[in-house]
């Protein structure tokens, strides 16, 4: 059954893409978002990936934040205005991007458009809309750590030029060498003790009491140091809720310098392939054709009249208990969706064995 799901999430994703059809009104998402860098440390006057959107195509591509774009479908990036970059990306339904980072350079990645009808909400938007069902499974949250960064802003400076790390005392087993260790690893850096291209160092300053303190994570460049003059290109300070994690998400490509703004979603629902009118939740206006929902039965164009036995509301403002089905998630083998459909003069009853799809972030802002 695990291998029969598996295979079926990789159809899904790999057929998904494709048009709903010609006569129906769609848009279309990147997936991610960008800026174009004014720093040398990272992509000078190239797009950087600020943000890339869960179960998106560009996050099933491998598209990752703080990536640097080179090529846009084989054109150089460099330089290009932000108007140009933006036509670019919207003229053709598929996108190849040369992207680079810490653990890459000049990698491509080839993925569609996130698109979806005008006139429907598909199950993750209506995760989102009637989240109150589910709160420990559909998070949004927005918080402010007061982190201060510094960076040595210089022409000589580039961080896709340091490839390994390593502690100034070779110590990576205490805390917090042995947290930076692992982060910096999963940046794609190499852990090395012998002459690595940048040094890192911690201090602690306890304050008035032993719950607050400050630390400060610096990384240096020994190829510009001296004895006594560390040469610091990168430098982050938290004064209060030490989170070392939060902190080196700064490295690159800080969005701020200051009181660091981070962005947390979760969302775990179930998946049947089911779009929903935005003005008549009772109507079907479009089943993905690889879905759940298709394979046992359900059609474009059926009328719901039950969820799980639940009647349906189709009036847009009305509370709808019906979709309390996005979060009641069965054990298997009783993991089922009753619907209730009406098509044409036919009353159906449809069982559907739903995916439960799940994915979480956390990113600056």
């Amino acid at each position: 059954m695990f291998m029969k799901r598996i295979l079926f999430l990789i159809s899904f994703f790999c057929i998904s893409f494709l048009l709903f059809g010609q006569n129906q009104a769609h848009e279309c998402r990147l997936g991610f978002s960008y800026n174009i860098s004014s720093h040398y440390y990272w992509g000078l006057a190239k797009p950087v990936v600020t943000s890339v959107h869960i179960d998106s195509p560009a996050a099933k591509a491998g598209l990752k934040i703080n990536d640097i774009i080179e090529q846009i479908n084989g054109m150089p990036a460099l330089g290009l205005y932000s108007g140009r970059i933006a036509v670019m990306l919207q003229e053709n339904r598929f996108i190849t991007l040369t992207v680079s980072n810490l653990e890459y350079k000049n990698k491509e990645l080839t993925f569609s458009k996130d698109c979806s009808l005008m006139d429907a909400l598909n199950e993750k938007q209506m995760a989102s809309a009637f989240s109150s069902y589910s709160l420990e499974n559909v998070q949004n949250k927005t918080f402010d750590y007061p982190f201060i960064t510094k960076l040595q802003e210089c022409p000589q400076i580039n961080f896709l030029d340091y490839k390994t790390f390593g502690f100034k005392k070779n110590d990576a087993d205490n805390f917090p060498n042995n947290r930076i260790k692992t982060i910096l690893e999963k940046k794609g850096l190499i852990y090395s003790t012998k002459k690595p291209d940048l040094y890192v160092s911690t201090n602690y300053l306890l304050g008035d009491s032993e719950q607050l303190f400050m630390l400060t994570i610096s990384f240096i460049d020994p190829k510009y140091s001296t004895e006594e003059t560390p040469y610091i290109v990168w430098q982050c300070s938290a004064n209060e809720n030490v989170n070392i994690p939060l902190m080196l998400m700064q490295y690159p490509y800080p969005q701020t310098l200051e009181t660091a703004r981070f962005h947390y979603v979760k969302k775990k629902y179930n998946y049947t392939g089911i779009y929903f009118d935005i003005d008549d939740f009772q109507k079907i206006v479009y089943v993905d054709h690889v879905s759940p929902a298709a394979q046992a039965g359900i059609k474009t164009g059926d009328i719901i009249l039950k969820i799980n036995d639940i009647k349906m509301n189709p009036k847009k403002s009305s509370h709808n208990p019906a979709f309390s089905y996005l979060f009641n998630f069965k054990s298997e083998p009783d993991n089922f969706i009753s619907f209730d459909l009406k098509r044409g003069k036919q009353q159906l009853n449809i069982q559907v064995e739903p995916i439960v799809m799940e994915f979480e972030s956390l990113e600056t802002q």
